[in-house]
């Protein structure tokens, strides 16, 4: 697969530019998010390269990161990065309460911070918001490596969970 994603993300690049084609935008959304999925090396180095620089400037979101290719590079950031980026992630989340961060975060591949992600929708004083628990649960659930952890986790907490979210809790 990488053997006929590499040479389509070679064609079209990394870096977007405001000159850029409207077609040629779409077709890196595309070959990013393949290519950084499959591993490639410039793309998960430049993913990782621009994540720094975000961590750097947080204020410049905007200005650092294309709208288009924000979620491959924060997923992609994520999963080949390590506890700095994974907190810096959690920090962007609950101060701008800005969910990609927390989907984000959904692409970890220790076991551990998969299981700690799931534990914490549990805890009310955690910074997750109730109304993110959903997109945190299906996409840790997505994970090839959380998806056990999801199914475990629901099956293994199902009490806690129903009286977490019942109505009677108050």
């Amino acid at each position: 697969m990488t053997s006929l994603v590499e040479p389509y993300y070679n064609f079209i690049g990394f870096q977007e530019t405001q000159s850029d084609p409207h077609l040629t935008k779409y077709c890196r959304i595309d070959a990013m998010n393949w290519a950084c999925r499959l591993g490639v090396a410039d793309c998960v180095q430049n993913s990782l390269s621009t994540y720094a620089n975000l961590m750097s400037q947080p204020d410049n979101l905007a200005q650092i990161v294309s709208p288009n290719e924000k979620s491959t590079i924060l997923r992609t950031a994520i999963e080949y990065g390590g506890q700095t980026e994974y907190d810096f992630a959690f920090n962007q989340y609950k101060t701008k309460e800005d969910t990609s961060f927390l989907v984000a975060m959904c692409a970890s591949k220790p076991a551990t911070v998969l299981s700690g992600l799931l534990e914490m929708l549990l805890d009310p004083n955690s910074g997750i918001l109730r109304s993110d628990v959903n997109t945190v649960f299906n996409n840790v659930a997505n994970n090839p490596i959380g998806n056990e952890i999801a199914l475990d986790f629901l099956i293994n907490r199902w009490d806690d969970i129903l009286f977490f979210f019942s109505s009677r809790r108050r």
